[in-house]
């Protein structure tokens, strides 16, 4: 068996390899790959614990568990139910806003139209570039 192959250990065994702290419960996402080590466009997913049994019977390590659990179930959900999968992405948009509220303000302004279409007619904001006159 090789460094890398030791059970129990995510990934690649190297100095810079992160193993959950006691108490610790880690969702592990990682992609899945061909026989030529390219991505097949499926994502693995799975989670560690770092406790002993004891901590790992507290009542704090059995709900972050059980919410890691609802978290990797989530994506077999969504595959499911296409309004929920529209609902999530609504609530995603709304955690990363919160999160990185700069980089969301210059995702919101670069992704938004500053024009609309109606019918034959292009209506123009204060905002739309043009060239020329408009």
């Amino acid at each position: 068996m090789s460094k890398d192959d030791e059970p129990g250990k995510l990934g690649t065994i190297s100095e810079n390899a992160y193993y959950p702290k006691e108490g610790e419960v880690m969702i592990v996402i990682s992609p899945s790959l061909d026989e030529n080590g390219e991505w097949d466009g499926e994502l693995r997913t799975g989670w560690m614990v770092g406790a002993t049994k004891a901590v790992a019977e507290s009542e704090a390590v059995r709900n972050a568990i059980d919410l890691s659990l609802t978290m990797l179930a989530v994506t077999n959900v969504l595959d499911e139910d296409p309004e929920l999968f529209e609902y999530f992405v609504s609530a995603r948009s709304e955690v990363m806003k919160e999160m990185f509220p700069a980089q969301y303000a210059e995702m919101e302004l670069a992704n938004s139209k500053d024009y609309s279409i109606d019918g034959n007619v292009i209506k123009l904001t204060r905002w739309t570039k043009t060239l020329g006159e408009a």
